[in-house]
Order: structure tokens, then C-alpha cells, then sequence
């Protein structure tokens, strides 16, 4: 069976929890039974000097230590925490526990008593030699058993190895069940919380992953929660953005479909029907049939590269060479191009260079490009006997704003902000020649690509108004 990341994630997270608390609670257990075990070795030792002064009343009253030797009872008697020679005022213990020994062998009772306090005492005499006891191990400690001012011998006492005291084995015990409990509900606890997390985190991973299918399917509109500082939050907005970005790719690919289609119907269709009539025979094969065909293909061929230039600007594949531009020059060459053009369509041109000199920052053929396309437009919708108008001057030092007017009839106000759309024709242009409708969306896009804008407006001569800013040289775009 597959794991899911979420399940693979939790599983990991407990063990390691597991481990680390099982770890941390074998090693506490054991520093507690040493810390335990040492306190009770250094309780004991602490009553050797007490021990080793009864053994020096001793050795005064008796001038010497060697009876004891022959009378353990008595030497059990001294080393009993009591006073020497009183009861001890104490009730006696009670007895174990019926079965507390049952079980036990001779040798494992040898054992308990031999790791019993008095079984662990020694006593040495002024030259070292062991009169009782078990003789000192190397980690015994002593006292010295000093009469009269000299000191005839010494108290050993080796350490407990480990704990055998039934009390002192409970109380581990309980402390040891008791650090188990702890680490049990902290092992719960994280349990808990790695549980809950590993399912939020597999949960967003998975809402991410079924984003993922559903833009493989095609459906580019998809978006996830972005919310948040984490790495999953950041990974959710790459997602946006690379869906938003597959989104505008296909609305590009659909648009460039649509232009083609609708801006190569008219000329194929007026060119196919005038090949048919030639080979109708409707038509005769002559001058004026060649030259209607010519501006027809003419005509598309302006439609193509409108479609190639918009497809370009779109993209931002056009090239382009920024240099300064003066505005004069680009005005007088605006009146060169067109001026005949507008006369044979009844039109007056004017333009006025700018009474100071003007240098902006663009690309000369692309400037050129977006005038000319702004001037080809107010050629076909402005009526005939009217007026253009073509100027340039500077806005806030850091701006050149070239204008262009011109004469009746003008849009609707409220459909100036539309002007830029692909194959938008506004109302009354009825009278208007079919153009490609896409001359101010390729104006737009250079306009842009200059790090300036355009702005429609009326005119003063009764038309449109439109306003190209570019950034004057120098001015960072």
C-alpha cells in the first residue's frame, strides 16, 4: 500500500518523537537510580564519624578494640543508629510481608545481607589490618577512630554497588512510573499536533495537486489560497501566476485567431468575387480590373502586417532603439508623409512644431509607426472639408505630450475608453471605409512599450482628441 505525504510525514514525526522520548526516559531513569544510589552512599558515610567516636568509648573503657572480634552482637549493637547502652524509644518494624522471603535462596540472602550497612562495615586496626568486616574495597571511605588524642584505628565503609533497599527499590519504581507517565502524555500530545499538521499540510498539498490536474485539463481559471508566509503559500501564488499567465497565452492565441479570421474575410471575400467575375466573364480582363485587383490585394497585405505588428507589440517582440528624438523633426516629417494624402481625401494638415525645443526619448520607427496609424485613423473617420491637427509640447519637465485633433464628427463620450479595443467600431461610422480596427491598439501597445500612455478626449475642432505622453530624454522610463 502507497503512503500518502501526509501519512509518511506523520509516521516519521512519531517515530522520531517515540525514540527521542523512550531515549530521554531510559536516561533519566538511569541518572535518577545513580543520583538516588550516591545520596544514600553519602547519608551513610555522613554517620561514620558518629560510628567511629562510639568505637573510640570503646577502645578507652576496654584499652582496645580486639574484643569485639569476639562478641559481633555487640559490635552490631554500637553500629545501630540508636544511642549505645538506651532502647530505642521507636516501636519495632513490623514484621515482612508473609512471603516476602519465599523464594529466596541461602546464597541470595547471604548476598542482601552481606550489601546491608552493617555488612559493609569494616573495622582496621592502628596498622591497617582488619580486626571485622569485610575489609575495605578501593572505594571505601573512613573514619578514623582517634582516643585519647591518637589514633588507634579506622572505620571503613564500602558503598552500596546498588540499590537493594526494598524502599529505596519502590521509590525508584514510582518515579520511574511516574516519569513514564509524563512522557506518555507528551508522546500523545505531539502525536496529536504532528497528526493535525500533517493533515493541514496534506490537505493544502492535495487542494494544490487537484489545482494541478484541473490546469492540465485546460481549465486555466483555476485558483488556490495564497494566504500565508510559508513555502506552501509562496509555491500557491507561483501557481497564480503561472495559471493567470497560461490564461492571458490562451485569451492572446483565441484573439489572434479571431483577427485573422475576421480581418482576411472581407479582402478574400471582395478579392475571390472579383476573380469570379473575371472568370464569369461579368468583367472583362483589363487595366481596370488589374488595378482593383492589385488594391485589393494591397488591402490585405496591410491586414497581415497589421495582424503581424499587433501579434509583435502584444508580445513585446517588437524591436526597438531608443535614442533622443526631436519633436520638430517628427512633426515635419508627419507633414511630409501625409500632407498630400489628406488633400486628395479633402482634409487640411497641420502641424506646429513646439515653440521651444523638444527631445524625447523612443524609438524613431516606432514613433513614426504609432503617428502614422493615429493620422490614417483621423483620415478615414474625419468628414471631408475638415481639419487635423498635429503639435507637440513639454508637461511637467519630465513629459512630451504630442496632440492630435481633429474635426467632426467625434465619438460618444462614453465610448472613448473603448477605442483601443481589437475591431471596435463606434456608432456613426457608418459612412466610415472598413478598416482593420486595430491601428490604436497597436498605438497603445508602442505607447507603452515607451513607458508612456494614451489619452482620448474631444477636440476642439469637433472630433477626437488624442494625446500621446512619452518620457522626455533623460527621464528614466
Amino acid at each position: 500500500m502507497r503512503l500518502k505525504l501526509w501519512q509518511t510525514w506523520f509516521l516519521f514525526t512519531a517515530g522520531l518523537v517515540l525514540l527521542a522520548l523512550g531515549a530521554n526516559h531510559w536516561a533519566q531513569t538511569r541518572d535518577f537510580r545513580r543520583g538516588l544510589l550516591g545520596y544514600v552512599n553519602a547519608l551513610e558515610a555522613a554517620r561514620l564519624p558518629t560510628l567511629a567516636q562510639r568505637l573510640a568509648e570503646v577502645h578507652s573503657q576496654r584499652t582496645g578494640l580486639g574484643g569485639l572480634t569476639e562478641r559481633p552482637g555487640e559490635f552490631a549493637r554500637l553500629m545501630s543508629p540508636g544511642e549505645p547502652g538506651h532502647e530505642s524509644r521507636r516501636p519495632p518494624p513490623p514484621p515482612p510481608p508473609m512471603g516476602a522471603l519465599h523464594g529466596q535462596t541461602e546464597p541470595q540472602r547471604s548476598r542482601r545481607n552481606e550489601q546491608s550497612f552493617l555488612g559493609r562495615l569494616s573495622v582496621l586496626d592502628a596498622d591497617g589490618r582488619r580486626l571485622l568486616g569485610p575489609g575495605p574495597s578501593r572505594e571505601a571511605v573512613y573514619a578514623p577512630i582517634v582516643s585519647n588524642g591518637r589514633e588507634v584505628g579506622r572505620l571503613a565503609l564500602n558503598p552500596m554497588p546498588a540499590l537493594e533497599g526494598p524502599l529505596d527499590i519502590e521509590f525508584a519504581r514510582a518515579q520511574g512510573i511516574r516519569a513514564l507517565g509524563i512522557a506518555s502524555a507528551v508522546l500523545l500530545v505531539a502525536l496529536l499536533s504532528a497528526l493535525l499538521l500533517a493533515r493541514k499540510l496534506g490537505d493544502r498539498l492535495g487542494r494544490l495537486a487537484s489545482a494541478s490536474e484541473q490546469v492540465a485539463a485546460g481549465d486555466f481559471g483555476v485558483r488556490v489560497d495564497e494566504r500565508g508566509a510559508d513555502e506552501i503559500s509562496q509555491l500557491g501564488r507561483d501557481f497564480n501566476r503561472m495559471a493567470a499567465a497560461l490564461d492571458k497565452n490562451r485569451a492572446a492565441r483565441d484573439r489572434w485567431i479571431a483577427d485573422i479570421s475576421h480581418e482576411l474575410r472581407t479582402p478574400l471575400t471582395v478579392l475571390r468575387g472579383e476573380l469570379a467575375a473575371l472568370q464569369d466573364r461579368i468583367r472583362p480582363l483589363n487595366r481596370e480590373a488589374i488595378d482593383s485587383l492589385a488594391a485589393e490585394a494591397e488591402r490585405l497585405s496591410t491586414r497581415v502586417d497589421d495582424l503581424y505588428a499587433l501579434t509583435l507589440s502584444d508580445q513585446g517582440s517588437l524591436s526597438y532603439r531608443f535614442t533622443g528624438i526631436d519633436a520638430s523633426s517628427l512633426l515635419d516629417a508627419c507633414q511630409a508623409r501625409h500632407g498630400q494624402r489628406c488633400r486628395d481625401a479633402g482634409l487640411s494638415l497641420r502641424c506646429d512644431p513646439p515653440a521651444q525645443p523638444l527631445t524625447l526619448s523612443g524609438d524613431p520607427a516606432r514613433l513614426e509607426q504609432l503617428l502614422d496609424n493615429l493620422l490614417q485613423n483621423s483620415c478615414r473617420y474625419t468628414a471631408r472639408g475638415g481639419h487635423i491637427e498635429l503639435r507637440a509640447h513639454a508637461q511637467a519637465a519630465s513629459w512630451v505630450v504630442l496632440c492630435l485633433e481633429d474635426s467632426s464628427p467625434g465619438p460618444n463620450p462614453d465610448e472613448l475608453h473603448r477605442l483601443t479595443e481589437r475591431r471596435y467600431r463606434g456608432a456613426g461610422a457608418e459612412h466610415v471605409p472598413e478598416g482593420g480596427g486595430l491601428g490604436l491598439s497597436i498605438c497603445e501597445n508602442i505607447a507603452q512599450a515607451h513607458g508612456g500612455r494614451l489619452r482620448f478626449g474631444p477636440s476642439s475642432l469637433g472630433g477626437l482628441k488624442v494625446e500621446v505622453w512619452l518620457p522626455a530624454e533623460g527621464r528614466r522610463r
